[in-house]
């Protein structure tokens, strides 16, 4: 569970890490873009600035009058104007061609520093997508780790049922043992009792026989002697 934990807790981390670098790239995305409207104004700014002067040094050239026609969208109503805005386009040409490289290095970086958060992104969410799988593993080992548990203990519980009814029928077995020998002890002292009183009987009617016997032969004796007595006479 500990480790499921750890693994939970770096998955959360790599999400924040993700979001915060999701966040970055948008901001960095969003400022890029800014710098990039920047630079294709300027740029337009630098191509209005060097048209307006090609024009004019046209105009020039041919010592002819500037129209409003022939400037077109420049919108430019006078000599006078060409002449001003001659001279701020030569000014202004090589600050906007500057501003415009500026600009155009900021959004390189801008695009560079994308391109790192989008790697770091890419790693983040490798690294994210092993602790997920990490995490899977380690969910799934767990659970069956936990079905495993439950089964282990439903069957230590079955075995430990069975083992109690095994010891009740032993007990109850061996309480019948008990009785039954109880029985067998009071059967014998019975037993052996009866046998005192017959051994007694026994010793009484030997004793009697030897005085019957002692009697029978004094009356045979005395029988002989009348006998003698009798044949005498």
């Amino acid at each position: 569970m500990g480790r499921i934990s750890l693994l939970e807790r770096k998955t959360r981390e790599s999400e924040k890490s993700i979001h915060e670098a999701e966040e970055i790239a948008r901001g960095a995305q969003l400022e890029a873009a800014n710098w990039k409207e920047q630079f294709e104004n300027a740029q337009w700014t630098i191509e209005d600035l060097q048209e307006s002067r090609n024009l004019l040094e046209q105009q020039k050239r041919a010592e002819a009058p500037v129209t409003l026609a022939s400037l077109g969208d420049f919108n430019i109503p006078s000599p006078i104007k060409i002449a001003h805005e001659n001279e701020i386009a030569t000014s202004d040409v090589p600050t906007s061609s500057l501003e415009a490289a500026n600009w155009k290095e900021q959004f390189e970086n801008a695009q560079g520093t994308i391109e790192e958060l989008q790697e770091s992104r890419n790693l983040l969410e490798q690294q994210k997508r092993g602790l997920t799988s990490e995490l899977a593993t380690a969910k799934a080992s767990s659970s069956q780790f936990k079905r495993d548990k439950e089964l282990l203990e439903c069957s230590m519980s079955e075995q430990l049922s069975k083992a109690s009814e095994e010891v009740r029928e032993l007990k109850a077995l061996l309480a019948k043992k008990e009785e039954y020998a109880g029985e067998l002890v009071q059967s014998l002292t019975q037993a052996q009792a009866d046998l005192q009183t017959f051994s007694d009987e026994i010793r009484a009617l030997k004793s009697s026989q030897a005085s019957l016997e002692a009697s029978l032969d004094s009356h045979l004796a005395e029988h002989q002697i009348l006998k003698n007595d009798i044949a005498m006479w």
